[in-house]
Protein backbone atom coordinates (compact mmCIF):
# COMPACT_ATOMS: atom_id res chain seq x y z
CA UNK A 1 0.00 0.00 0.00
CA UNK A 2 1.32 3.46 -0.92
CA UNK A 3 1.28 5.75 2.10
CA UNK A 4 1.82 9.51 2.29
CA UNK A 5 5.25 8.77 3.76
CA UNK A 6 6.15 6.76 0.66
CA UNK A 7 4.94 9.50 -1.67
CA UNK A 8 6.92 12.18 0.11
CA UNK A 9 10.05 10.03 0.10
CA UNK A 10 10.02 9.98 -3.71
CA UNK A 11 11.11 6.33 -3.85
CA UNK A 12 8.22 5.30 -6.09
CA UNK A 13 9.13 7.97 -8.63
CA UNK A 14 12.81 7.31 -9.07
CA UNK A 15 12.19 5.07 -12.06
CA UNK A 16 9.00 5.14 -14.13
CA UNK A 17 9.19 1.49 -15.31
CA UNK A 18 9.41 0.17 -11.76
CA UNK A 19 6.45 2.25 -10.73
CA UNK A 20 4.41 1.10 -13.75
CA UNK A 21 5.10 -2.56 -12.94
CA UNK A 22 3.92 -2.01 -9.38
CA UNK A 23 0.95 0.19 -10.22
CA UNK A 24 -0.33 -2.19 -12.96
CA UNK A 25 -2.06 -4.15 -10.23
CA UNK A 26 -3.87 -1.11 -8.84
CA UNK A 27 -4.55 1.05 -11.88
CA UNK A 28 -5.30 -1.46 -14.63
CA UNK A 29 -5.38 0.02 -18.14
CA UNK A 30 -4.83 3.54 -16.82
CA UNK A 31 -1.36 2.93 -15.47
CA UNK A 32 0.30 5.84 -17.23
CA UNK A 33 -2.35 8.30 -16.06
CA UNK A 34 -1.95 7.01 -12.53
CA UNK A 35 1.82 7.55 -12.68
CA UNK A 36 1.41 11.09 -14.03
CA UNK A 37 -1.16 11.95 -11.38
CA UNK A 38 0.95 10.64 -8.49
CA UNK A 39 4.09 12.29 -9.88
CA UNK A 40 2.27 15.63 -9.85
CA UNK A 41 0.87 14.86 -6.40
CA UNK A 42 4.37 14.30 -5.08
CA UNK A 43 5.52 17.64 -6.58
CA UNK A 44 2.78 19.61 -4.84
CA UNK A 45 3.15 17.76 -1.55
CA UNK A 46 6.90 18.37 -1.51
CA UNK A 47 6.34 22.01 -2.42
CA UNK A 48 3.84 22.32 0.41
CA UNK A 49 6.20 20.56 2.79
CA UNK A 50 8.96 23.05 1.85
CA UNK A 51 6.63 25.97 2.57
CA UNK A 52 5.78 24.55 5.99
CA UNK A 53 9.49 24.32 6.83
CA UNK A 54 10.07 27.96 5.88
CA UNK A 55 7.17 29.25 7.95
CA UNK A 56 7.95 26.95 10.87
CA UNK A 57 11.29 28.78 11.30
CA UNK A 58 9.40 31.94 12.26
CA UNK A 59 10.03 33.23 15.78
CA UNK A 60 7.36 34.70 18.08
CA UNK A 61 6.30 37.34 18.69
CA UNK A 62 6.69 37.95 14.96
CA UNK A 63 6.45 41.19 13.01
CA UNK A 64 5.15 40.91 9.44
CA UNK A 65 5.05 43.99 7.22
CA UNK A 66 2.06 44.91 5.09
CA UNK A 67 2.00 48.28 3.28
CA UNK A 68 5.08 49.25 5.33
CA UNK A 69 3.14 48.75 8.57
CA UNK A 70 3.62 46.02 11.18
CA UNK A 71 1.25 43.11 11.74
CA UNK A 72 2.28 41.49 15.03
CA UNK A 73 1.58 37.81 15.71
CA UNK A 74 1.86 36.97 19.39
CA UNK A 75 0.59 34.69 22.13
CA UNK A 76 0.68 37.54 24.67
CA UNK A 77 -0.36 40.98 23.42
CA UNK A 78 -0.06 42.59 26.86
CA UNK A 79 3.59 41.56 27.17
CA UNK A 80 4.33 42.72 23.63
CA UNK A 81 2.79 46.14 24.26
CA UNK A 82 4.72 46.51 27.54
CA UNK A 83 7.98 45.83 25.69
CA UNK A 84 7.01 47.92 22.65
CA UNK A 85 5.16 51.07 23.81
CA UNK A 86 4.63 52.22 20.21
CA UNK A 87 2.10 49.36 19.88
CA UNK A 88 -0.34 50.94 22.35
CA UNK A 89 -2.44 52.34 19.52
CA UNK A 90 -2.39 49.20 17.36
CA UNK A 91 -5.67 47.51 16.41
CA UNK A 92 -5.99 44.18 18.26
CA UNK A 93 -7.66 40.97 17.05
CA UNK A 94 -8.16 37.87 19.18
CA UNK A 95 -7.90 34.51 17.43
CA UNK A 96 -6.46 33.50 14.07
CA UNK A 97 -9.72 33.04 12.19
CA UNK A 98 -9.56 33.90 8.50
CA UNK A 99 -11.78 36.91 9.10
CA UNK A 100 -9.34 38.37 11.63
CA UNK A 101 -6.41 38.15 9.21
CA UNK A 102 -8.49 39.84 6.53
CA UNK A 103 -9.72 42.52 8.92
CA UNK A 104 -6.17 43.21 10.10
CA UNK A 105 -5.04 43.86 6.54
CA UNK A 106 -8.04 46.08 5.93
CA UNK A 107 -7.27 48.28 8.94
CA UNK A 108 -3.60 48.45 7.96
CA UNK A 109 -4.75 50.06 4.72
CA UNK A 110 -6.15 52.94 6.77
CA UNK A 111 -3.85 55.97 7.21
CA UNK A 112 -5.13 56.37 10.78
CA UNK A 113 -3.85 52.93 11.85
CA UNK A 114 -0.13 52.45 12.48
CA UNK A 115 -0.15 48.72 13.19
CA UNK A 116 -2.19 45.65 14.14
CA UNK A 117 -1.86 42.71 16.52
CA UNK A 118 -3.28 39.20 16.17
CA UNK A 119 -3.17 37.19 19.39
CA UNK A 120 -3.82 33.49 19.82
CA UNK A 121 -3.21 31.02 22.62
CA UNK A 122 -0.54 29.03 20.77
CA UNK A 123 2.19 29.60 18.20
CA UNK A 124 0.88 26.54 16.36
CA UNK A 125 -2.46 28.24 15.74
CA UNK A 126 -0.73 31.35 14.40
CA UNK A 127 1.45 29.27 12.07
CA UNK A 128 -1.37 27.04 10.82
CA UNK A 129 -3.46 29.97 9.64
CA UNK A 130 -0.48 31.50 7.84
CA UNK A 131 0.16 28.20 6.06
CA UNK A 132 -3.48 28.05 4.99
CA UNK A 133 -3.67 31.64 3.75
CA UNK A 134 -0.35 32.41 2.09
CA UNK A 135 2.06 31.00 -0.45
CA UNK A 136 5.54 31.20 1.07
CA UNK A 137 8.63 32.32 -0.84
CA UNK A 138 12.24 33.02 0.16
CA UNK A 139 14.48 35.97 -0.61
CA UNK A 140 17.82 37.22 0.69
CA UNK A 141 19.91 40.36 0.78
CA UNK A 142 22.77 42.04 2.53
CA UNK A 143 24.23 44.96 4.41
CA UNK A 144 27.55 45.35 2.60
CA UNK A 145 30.49 47.22 4.18
CA UNK A 146 33.60 48.43 2.39
CA UNK A 147 37.13 48.82 3.83
CA UNK A 148 36.21 52.30 5.13
CA UNK A 149 33.20 51.00 7.05
CA UNK A 150 30.71 52.59 4.65
CA UNK A 151 27.39 50.86 3.92
CA UNK A 152 26.02 50.21 0.45
CA UNK A 153 22.53 51.61 -0.21
CA UNK A 154 20.48 51.56 -3.41
CA UNK A 155 17.77 53.92 -4.65
CA UNK A 156 14.73 52.21 -6.14
CA UNK A 157 11.15 53.34 -6.78
CA UNK A 158 11.56 56.54 -4.81
CA UNK A 159 13.03 54.85 -1.72
CA UNK A 160 16.49 54.12 -0.37
CA UNK A 161 16.81 50.39 0.07
CA UNK A 162 19.21 47.49 0.62
CA UNK A 163 20.01 45.06 -2.23
CA UNK A 164 17.98 41.84 -2.09
CA UNK A 165 16.01 39.44 -4.25
CA UNK A 166 14.15 36.14 -4.52
CA UNK A 167 15.85 32.78 -4.18
CA UNK A 168 16.12 30.65 -7.32
CA UNK A 169 15.01 27.01 -7.26
CA UNK A 170 17.71 24.79 -5.81
CA UNK A 171 19.75 27.76 -4.57
CA UNK A 172 21.00 27.99 -1.01
CA UNK A 173 19.79 31.09 0.80
CA UNK A 174 23.38 32.30 1.38
CA UNK A 175 24.13 31.92 -2.33
CA UNK A 176 21.01 33.90 -3.12
CA UNK A 177 22.11 36.75 -0.83
CA UNK A 178 25.51 37.06 -2.50
CA UNK A 179 24.14 36.75 -6.03
CA UNK A 180 21.42 39.35 -5.53
CA UNK A 181 23.74 41.93 -3.99
CA UNK A 182 26.24 41.45 -6.83
CA UNK A 183 23.57 41.65 -9.53
CA UNK A 184 21.85 44.73 -8.13
CA UNK A 185 24.98 46.75 -7.36
CA UNK A 186 27.69 45.58 -9.75
CA UNK A 187 30.02 44.43 -6.94
CA UNK A 188 32.44 41.70 -7.99
CA UNK A 189 34.31 40.93 -4.77
CA UNK A 190 31.95 40.09 -1.93
CA UNK A 191 32.35 37.89 1.14
CA UNK A 192 29.49 36.61 3.25
CA UNK A 193 29.47 37.49 6.94
CA UNK A 194 27.12 36.62 9.78
CA UNK A 195 23.36 36.54 9.56
CA UNK A 196 21.56 39.66 10.76
CA UNK A 197 17.89 38.68 10.87
CA UNK A 198 14.83 37.61 8.87
CA UNK A 199 12.06 39.98 7.81
CA UNK A 200 8.58 39.00 6.60
CA UNK A 201 6.22 40.71 4.17
CA UNK A 202 2.66 40.02 3.01
CA UNK A 203 1.52 41.16 -0.42
CA UNK A 204 -0.66 40.15 -3.36
CA UNK A 205 0.81 39.09 -6.71
CA UNK A 206 -1.20 37.94 -9.72
CA UNK A 207 -4.18 37.26 -7.48
CA UNK A 208 -2.16 35.14 -5.04
CA UNK A 209 -1.51 36.00 -1.38
CA UNK A 210 2.24 35.81 -0.71
CA UNK A 211 4.27 35.66 2.50
CA UNK A 212 7.90 36.51 1.73
CA UNK A 213 10.73 35.78 4.12
CA UNK A 214 13.94 37.75 3.47
CA UNK A 215 17.15 36.56 5.12
CA UNK A 216 19.69 39.34 5.74
CA UNK A 217 23.48 38.96 6.05
CA UNK A 218 26.46 41.17 6.72
CA UNK A 219 28.90 41.25 3.80
CA UNK A 220 32.44 42.52 3.19
CA UNK A 221 33.15 44.37 -0.05
CA UNK A 222 35.63 46.83 -1.53
CA UNK A 223 35.13 50.36 -2.81
CA UNK A 224 37.54 49.50 -5.64
CA UNK A 225 34.72 47.69 -7.45
CA UNK A 226 32.80 50.02 -9.75
CA UNK A 227 29.16 50.30 -8.70
CA UNK A 228 26.68 49.57 -11.46
CA UNK A 229 23.03 49.79 -10.37
CA UNK A 230 20.79 47.22 -12.07
CA UNK A 231 18.47 49.30 -14.26
CA UNK A 232 16.36 46.24 -15.10
CA UNK A 233 15.33 46.17 -11.41
CA UNK A 234 14.52 49.91 -11.41
CA UNK A 235 17.63 50.75 -9.38
CA UNK A 236 18.70 54.27 -10.23
CA UNK A 237 21.68 54.63 -7.88
CA UNK A 238 24.02 52.59 -5.71
CA UNK A 239 25.95 54.60 -3.13
CA UNK A 240 28.48 54.01 -0.34
CA UNK A 241 27.28 55.88 2.76
CA UNK A 242 29.02 56.61 6.05
CA UNK A 243 27.06 55.50 9.09
CA UNK A 244 26.83 59.07 10.39
CA UNK A 245 25.30 60.13 7.05
CA UNK A 246 22.54 57.51 7.01
CA UNK A 247 19.98 59.77 8.70
CA UNK A 248 18.54 61.53 5.62
CA UNK A 249 18.45 58.27 3.67
CA UNK A 250 16.65 56.18 6.29
CA UNK A 251 13.97 58.86 6.47
CA UNK A 252 13.18 57.82 2.89
CA UNK A 253 13.28 54.07 3.31
CA UNK A 254 10.98 51.26 4.45
CA UNK A 255 10.35 50.40 8.08
CA UNK A 256 11.67 46.88 7.46
CA UNK A 257 14.97 48.29 6.17
CA UNK A 258 15.29 50.50 9.26
CA UNK A 259 14.74 47.36 11.36
CA UNK A 260 17.49 45.50 9.49
CA UNK A 261 19.95 48.38 9.94
CA UNK A 262 19.18 48.50 13.67
CA UNK A 263 19.72 44.73 13.92
CA UNK A 264 23.07 45.29 12.17
CA UNK A 265 23.93 47.72 15.01
CA UNK A 266 23.70 50.83 12.87
CA UNK A 267 23.06 54.05 14.78
CA UNK A 268 20.14 55.44 12.78
CA UNK A 269 18.02 56.89 15.57
CA UNK A 270 14.36 56.06 16.09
Amino acid sequence: MISLKHILSGKFFCHKDLFLQFSDRICGAKVLYCWIFMHKLQFYLLKSKDQVCKIAAMKFPQKIYFNDKPLILTTDKAAYIRENPEAVGYSVFSGTELNNYNLALVVLDSPEISGAIIEDATEEALLNELKALYHSIDAAGGVAYNERGEILMIYRRGKWDLPKGKRDDGEQIEECALREVKEETGLKHLELGGKICDTYHIYSQYGEQVLKRTAWYKMSATSKDRLKPQKAENILEARWVREQDLGPLVEKTYEAIRAVLRQANMNIGK
